[in-house]
């Protein structure tokens, strides 16, 4: 891919899809995008609004020996088949948070991307936060001396609808949905949390 152009494949054109697609618009304006769906009518929709393709399908988009990477978007539920059917493929993949819902998904997707000899990254925002980076410093430097307890409280409103409303496709209720960035912030600091309760 040296000198050429990366084609990364938005698997999801839901309301985080829109997000991703804006900011990479942003930043990587050369990129080439292309966008799947279940429903054809809105990938075509996205590929309009943010200049792309479209493509027909999952299926497409992980067949396309054009397409160099992967982000998935959809229901957690659906990772794990999407990320290894796309490292299968050759593909890179990037996957949204919650990656995915079962431990034992962690490991196969791993196994399935080193034997691919492709990357896999989880887009969570939690981790490129300049204060993460700020307290991993501190905490390596031991400006505190060693932490006992960590704890976090968060709290936030927000109405699950759509197929945040179905617990099997969520695969976690609120600690998954967005607990999952105050775990993954508190692993980030390089820290190892050994009990988490939402």
């Amino acid at each position: 891919m040296s000198g050429a152009t990366v084609h990364l494949a938005v698997l999801g054109c839901g309301a985080i899809a829109r997000r991703h697609a804006r900011t990479i618009r942003r930043v990587a304006p050369a990129l080439r995008l292309s966008f799947a769906s279940r429903d054809p009518a809105r990938a075509d929709a996205y590929a309009r609004r943010f200049g792309g393709a479209a493509l027909a399908s999952y299926d497409a988009a992980l067949s396309s020996p054009d397409v160099d990477a992967v982000l998935v978007l959809t229901p957690p539920a659906h990772h794990a088949d999407l990320a290894l059917r796309a490292l299968e493929a050759g593909k890179h993949v990037v996957v949204e948070k919650p990656a995915f819902p079962a431990l034992g998904d962690f490991d196969a997707v791993r196994r399935a991307a080193a034997a691919a000899r492709r990357r896999v990254l989880v887009a969570e925002n939690y981790r490129y936060k300049p204060v993460t980076r700020l307290l991993r410093r501190l905490l390596a430097e031991g400006a505190v001396g060693t932490p006992l307890v960590v704890e976090v409280n968060a709290l936030k409103l927000q109405r699950a609808t759509g197929w945040r409303a179905d617990p099997a496709l969520v695969g976690g209720g609120a600690l998954m949905e967005g607990g999952i960035h105050w775990v993954d912030f508190m692993c980030a600091l390089g820290l190892e949390p050994v009990e988490v309760v939402g």
